[in-house]
């Protein structure tokens, strides 16, 4: 191809992964060097693995596109901090600005309380109950689309095992369509749906298409295989069953932090501005985490964490935390304040760390102010808003 386009005077576009980035400098041999270079996903030249495409593969002009910037300690090591490597940052937008903007929508923490039967050392047990009381609960807090819940798992073993429950099946009967997809070669539904066995195109189209209906309601469970790249913006929540570093998690994030379809027309046109919560079908992406009875240092932990990668996004403890409780008869809902002080009722390690998240947060903010006059104005606005919830 590369012969061909040069005899008839064509240009000549290649996409390719970074794997097969060494064949294409190989078959380009003694031909004159790539004009542009787009690396799409930079994040990953940072690896050994890739790292020295940047200079092996010859070219006149490259650009690097990350939501994940990665650096290194040293400004000329490999780290996307090193110009030298990459070049001078070009244009960088945060995540607070891109919801401002109404590119993506806000998080929201929900925490999901079960039974009080689960522990965690049964918690592999009564995975399938966990699934669909997480389900059932993250759709009782939407207030348009149907749900369709992104899980991250464990391991391919934790599809296995959801796959044999009895919540599995309750699930498909009663009309949830559940996906599921993995890259591992033991598994034995690589990417299957409803116990269905598809083609990866054919699994990704339908995901794509199934994820625009607002009326489909839909589980997707996924082991490290969805992070990136997956442009389906119907997904509401994701349920998070273990910890994530932060790249990964905010790879994770990104995949339920597409605005819902008729919600990017209303920007597109100017008919719905960004902060017109009450008028989106899909005002957040919900973070959901099941709080079983025994917490522990690790789930303590584990909320700290969530709430600390969210803050990039002007997530507010106080406001942005949602807590719903398992109920025989059904679920009941608390929010705003009140969902602290749920939390404090039944979960009081999770109601200690976020007090004192919300404290750590107000110090740094404090500290950063330079002036007096700043410092007394933020203080006061401290009070008021505390003097408020306590009338």
């Amino acid at each position: 191809m590369i012969r061909k386009s040069k005899k008839q005077k064509l240009p000549l576009i290649l996409f390719s992964t970074y794997h097969s980035s060494e064949r294409i400098e190989k078959a380009r041999k003694n031909q004159r060097a790539i004009d542009i270079i787009l690396n799409d996903e930079a994040h990953y030249l940072v690896q050994n693995s890739f790292h020295h495409i940047i200079q092996t593969v010859k070219h006149n002009r490259q650009y690097f596109f990350t939501a994940t910037t990665r650096v290194t300690s040293s400004d000329t090591g490999q780290g996307m901090n090193n110009v030298e490597q990459y070049g001078e940052l070009i244009y960088l937008m945060t995540p607070r600005q891109a919801i401002d903007n109404g590119f993506m929508i806000r998080p929201r923490l929900h925490i999901v309380t079960t039974h009080d039967s689960i522990t965690k050392e049964n918690f592999d047990k009564n995975l399938g109950y966990v699934i669909q009381e997480s389900f059932r609960q993250h759709q009782f807090v939407l207030n348009g689309p149907q749900p369709k819940m992104l899980i991250s798992t464990t391991s391919a073993n934790d599809m296995n095992n959801f796959s044999k429950s009895d919540e599995y099946k309750k699930l498909i009967n009663s009309g949830v369509d559940i996906y599921m997809v993995t890259s591992s070669k033991t598994a034995n539904f690589g990417n299957m749906i409803n116990n269905q066995q598809y083609s990866r195109i054919e699994f990704l189209e339908k995901l794509k298409k199934d994820g625009s209906n607002p009326q489909k309601r839909m589980i997707v469970l996924h082991y490290d295989i969805l992070t990136e790249g997956i442009d389906v913006s119907g997904l509401t929540g994701v349920l998070m069953l273990r910890s994530l570093k932060k790249l990964k998690f905010l790879q994770t994030y990104g995949r339920i932090a597409r605005l819902f379809l008729i919600d990017k027309l209303g920007i597109a046109n100017k008919t719905l501005l960004p902060n017109d919560l009450d008028k989106f079908m899909k005002p957040y992406g919900w973070v959901i985490v099941p709080s079983i009875v025994s917490e522990d240092e690790d789930k303590k932990e584990h909320i700290s964490e969530i709430i600390t990668e969210l803050r990039d996004y002007g997530f507010n403890p106080e406001e942005d935390i949602k807590v719903t409780e398992a109920k025989p008869n059904g679920v009941t809902e608390k929010e705003g304040p009140d969902a602290l002080i749920h939390i404090e009722k039944r979960s009081p390690i999770t109601f200690e760390r976020i007090q004192n998240l919300q404290a750590e947060y107000e110090d740094e903010k404090l500290a950063s102010l330079k002036t007096k006059e700043d410092k007394f104005k933020y203080l006061g606005g401290l009070i008021s808003k505390v003097g408020g919830m306590f009338k």
